[in-house]
């Protein structure tokens, strides 16, 4: 119970200053800026003349709304260790994206632009202990680094009845390895919580599966997952389900096995604000059970000629808890702690070493158990009037790899600015797969 001196009183303001970006959620419906809301736990202590100036300027947001346009400067790095296709990857992305935006209770809208800079490094795979193309070629040409670039464009609209449309155009990364293929994303749904969405986009677990491989006049690899994607939300008071769906009926590349997969991703959380004192102060205290599964026709996660290099397990379960925690200090500063951690299981099946070629050679079958995780910590800040910071840090074991990231982000408005417009704005992450759905829900 929470004692009547820390009572909670929301006071609804500009959408609150958070960070999507650079996160792995597939799903655009899921902010709503009427749900955003600030706690305050001694309105009392306020002067009565800021008390309406916060009121009128929450009137004019939702009769008017917000515009606002700039750019955003980030530096992304990503570092996996494992073995098969995945091998041992490092990856440092920069992004600058100009846009224009605004935001209301009654229509927004978002129109973007900007361009992708991709730096590859990929270890030496056990499985290039073998002849990696299987015609009697050796493998010292193998390609273990790789950088490009990828451009990309794309806009949000939401209208004063609550639909929501999204789409981005890009490419795969440009690098010279293999000719690249567009990718996109379009998406219709409600800001209650319910979308569709059609996409293709690159599958980045290593840089085999994202750019390519090349083994003198051979080229393999740059994956691509076309699929559909369904996603439901409902509360009910401070109780929530939320359920995200995944068929992608076709995952291929050059030269590579064709593949397809289900994923499904189901949250049951409650807000436990009301029961724990030390949450009082939180916008939001979401805790609950995960259950995560997923199965791809084919196993091809391995470097020889043929396979993709991702992460493709037959059968793929994790069962545990969630939680998404954000604590907004001030419209000023705000800090975001998510993930997930439990009980981790997954098979895959014997897979031929060079599944186009004549040799009999198998991979063997593989199954693991053990505690599986995913968290990230995000924080931004008000630097100036204009400008806004963004950092994060994530630690994933949810595969059969270990992924560290990192980032730091700039925001600048060309025009004063008492909070980070953000939108439904996913950065770096709208080139992530529909792979990353144990990713909670704004």
């Amino acid at each position: 119970m929470v004692p009547p001196a820390v009572q909670k009183k929301k006071i609804s303001y500009s959408e609150t200053a958070e960070y999507n970006g650079l996160e792995d959620d597939p799903s655009p419906f899921s902010v709503s800026s009427d749900e955003k809301n600030i706690v305050s736990t001694d309105d009392e202590n306020i002067p009565s003349d800021k008390l309406l100036e916060r009121e009128i300027a929450a009137l004019e947001r939702k009769l008017l709304g917000v515009k606002k346009s700039g750019f955003w400067f980030g530096v992304y790095f990503k570092s996996k260790d494992g073995d098969k296709g995945t091998g041992y990857l490092s990856e440092t992305d920069s992004v600058i994206e100009f846009f224009t935006l605004k935001d209301s209770d009654l229509t927004s809208y978002k129109l973007y632009g900007g361009v992708k800079l991709i730096s590859l490094y990929s270890g030496r795979p056990n499985s290039l202990t073998w002849n990696s193309v299987g015609l009697g070629q050796e493998d010292s040409n193998y390609k273990s680094s790789a950088s490009g670039f990828a451009p990309y464009i794309g806009g949000y609209y939401k209208s004063d009845s609550g639909w929501v449309f999204e789409g981005f155009l890009s490419t795969t990364p440009i690098t010279g390895i293999i000719e690249p293929t567009f990718t996109y994303s379009l998406s219709i749904g409600h800001k209650d919580g319910y979308y569709l969405t059609f996409y293709r986009l690159p599958v980045e677990d290593s840089l085999l599966s994202y750019v390519g491989n090349q083994v003198r006049d051979l080229k393999w690899g740059r994956v691509v997952e076309n699929g559909l994607g369904l996603g439901i939300k409902l509360k009910a008071g401070r109780f929530g389900i939320e359920d995200k769906f995944a068929y992608a009926f076709d995952i291929s590349g050059k030269n590579t096995i064709k593949n397809s997969a289900i994923k499904n991703t189901l949250l049951i959380y409650t807000d436990i604000r009301d029961q724990f004192d030390f949450f009082a102060n939180f916008e939001h205290a979401l805790v609950g059970p995960i259950f995560i599964y997923q199965s791809y026709r084919e196993n091809t996660n391995f470097y020889t000629f043929g396979h993709g290099g991702y992460f493709s397990p037959q059968n793929f379960a994790l069962m545990g808890i969630f939680w998404d925690l954000k604590r907004v200090f001030s419209p000023e500063s705000i800090l975001k702690f998510t993930g997930n951690i439990g009980y981790l299981t997954f098979t895959e099946e014997s897979a031929p070493k060079y599944p186009f070629g004549n040799s009999d050679e198998r991979y063997e079958a593989n199954s693991s158990s053990s505690l599986g995780y995913s968290m990230k910590l995000i924080y931004t800040r008000k630097l100036t009037g204009r400008i806004w910071l963004n950092l994060f840090a994530g630690l994933d074991k949810s595969s059969d790899y270990v992924l560290f990231d990192a980032g730091i982000r700039l925001n600048y408005y060309f025009s004063e600015s008492r909070e980070f417009l953000n939108l439904e704005e996913r950065a770096l992450g709208r080139f992530s797969t529909f792979r990353d759905l144990y990713t909670p829900i704004d």
